[in-house]
């Protein structure tokens, strides 16, 4: 069990951190969006005072979003890596996903059977990518929406887009709460809270979390 949260003010984003520190201690990743559209990403192994989040928040600045995830290991024998951590990279799209995906094997064998890297969430920001590449008048929904239905198993997902600069989020059996007013989201419930739908891709505009697509969801786990 995983967690991923988000929000635009600093305050509520230490809240939501410290409610989902109970739902991964293995590693800890914070992230703030600045205003030219960076995503600066800080990793740590284990979880991190909130003290500390606070004082590099505020060293931040002004930032437009700020977003996490706390890890849970999915197995006993893992050891921290840099490289295995949330979020994951692959040119435009970074994304921190809670879940599991159960055909793994499969979507690495479709899309790069050379594929190193033993964290199933590594592959999305990949398959994203590959859609884009693979149809060029492909816009970023459709891609998010084409690869999201090629997952099976479950997910809770932030997605940033930073030749867009846009941020998505989506869900298929994995909690995912939010108050779509304040741009603030959760793995965790927390107050004035809702459930958002699964199998709708989201993004998060100055008017909120506005519904953009939809995609298959196939989970045998919901919730």
């Amino acid at each position: 069990m995983c967690g991923i949260f988000g929000a635009t003010e600093q305050e509520q984003f230490l809240t939501l951190y410290e409610l989902n520190q109970k739902r991964g201690n293995f590693a800890t990743s914070i992230c703030f969006l600045s205003r030219s559209g960076d995503l600066h990403i800080h990793r740590w192994n284990s979880v991190i005072e909130t003290a500390h989040i606070k004082k590099i928040l505020k060293d931040s600045g002004d930032s437009l979003l700020y977003v996490g995830h706390t890890q849970a290991p999915t197995s006993s024998k893992r050891k921290y890596a840099p490289e295995t951590a949330h979020p994951f990279n692959t040119q435009n799209y970074t994304i921190a996903h809670n879940g599991v995906l159960t055909n793994f094997k499969e979507l690495k064998e479709m899309f790069d059977p050379k594929w190193k890297n033993p964290v199933d969430s590594s592959i999305i920001p990949f398959i994203c990518t590959m859609y884009e590449e693979e149809f060029p008048d492909c816009q970023n929904v459709e891609a998010i929406t084409n690869s999201l239905s090629k997952l099976e198993g479950t997910f809770g997902l932030w997605i940033y887009d930073s030749a867009q600069n846009t941020m998505f989020l989506a869900r298929c059996g994995s909690t995912l709460f939010a108050d779509k007013i304040s741009n603030t989201f959760s793995s965790a419930k927390f107050k004035g809270s809702e459930s958002l739908e699964e199998g709708c891709l989201y993004q998060l505009t100055p008017e909120g979390i506005t519904a953009v697509g939809m995609f298959d969801c196939d989970s045998p786990f919901f919730t």
